[in-house]
């Protein structure tokens, strides 16, 4: 199961997170598959907020990807 699948649930609007995913990939953000050892996973931020975390092989670095609203499905980064 994909870790963007299974993390942080809590606090999504219905279909946001799909679309968003979605959306994320096709704007170059994210490889469309996952690049290989990097894993990738949302930051518990609050109810409305999250971030997309890109955590490379070993846990050495994570890179904040996009910041979004889960709501309304709007992100920048």
């Amino acid at each position: 199961m994909s870790p963007l699948a299974s993390s942080d649930t809590d606090g999504w609007a219905p279909g946001v997170k799909e679309a968003v995913i979605a959306s994320v990939k096709e704007r170059s953000y994210l490889a469309q598959d996952a690049v290989e050892g990097v894993n990738y996973y949302f930051s518990h931020k609050d109810d409305t907020y999250t971030q997309l975390i890109g955590e490379l092989p070993g846990g050495s670095e994570k890179l904040p990807i996009v910041t979004i609203n889960k709501k309304t499905g709007d992100y920048h980064g």
